[in-house]
């Protein structure tokens, strides 16, 4: 079994530290938008259009990030449940920069990954019965389901599973050791 890996609001902290770079508050603690609103960049009090506020993250926002409060615990659970071997950061970039930036992320904080990432918005076209798609992102884990994969969605505030956002990984943990007990699509 293969496992695709996302690293925006999975491992790496993208929306708190776009907040900390416009200098406006976001903490999953105490959460300013509507739940289950999955665009939420830029905030509506912010006077900037969408293509405006991500061209601004240059390559040193992206490579400087900060692990999500569970990134560095779910990435090392997902390797026990898969083998590293096994396992392919898939992340969308959203310009040049942005993938730049999360290449050297990756290689300054896993670097045992350095070889084993894929940087584009089609996650779907990895799905197949051997796979499983780990994201933040409703539609992204849908998509991957209706290609044929398998999906496990991380809670966070603006996704379907957002009342679990504080026990993010106990949800990953028992989603995930669903599918490890499957003995049957393991071996085959």
């Amino acid at each position: 079994m293969k496992c695709f890996l996302d690293m925006d609001e999975v491992l790496v902290n993208c929306v708190v530290g776009a907040s900390k770079f416009y200098g406006f508050k976001y903490s999953y603690n105490d959460y300013p938008y509507e739940f289950v609103k999955w665009d939420v960049m830029p905030p509506p009090d912010m006077d900037i259009t969408p293509e405006d506020f991500w061209k601004g993250l240059d390559e040193d926002f992206w490579a400087n990030l900060d692990w999500t409060f569970d990134g560095q615990k779910i990435l090392k659970f997902v390797e026990e449940v898969f083998g590293q071997e096994n396992i392919c950061i898939l992340t969308t970039p959203t310009g040049a920069q942005c993938s730049t930036g999360k290449i050297r992320w990756i290689t300054k904080n896993i670097p045992q990954y350095s070889e084993q990432y894929l940087i584009g918005p089609a996650k779907s076209f990895c799905a197949s019965d051997k796979s499983v798609l780990i994201d933040d992102a409703d539609h992204k884990i849908e998509a991957f389901q209706k290609s044929g994969g398998y999906g496990v969605l991380v809670p966070r505030p603006f996704n379907s599973s957002y009342r679990y956002r504080n026990q993010s990984f106990d949800v990953l943990y028992s989603r995930l050791s669903v599918l490890r007990n499957l003995e049957n699509v393991w071996k085959t």
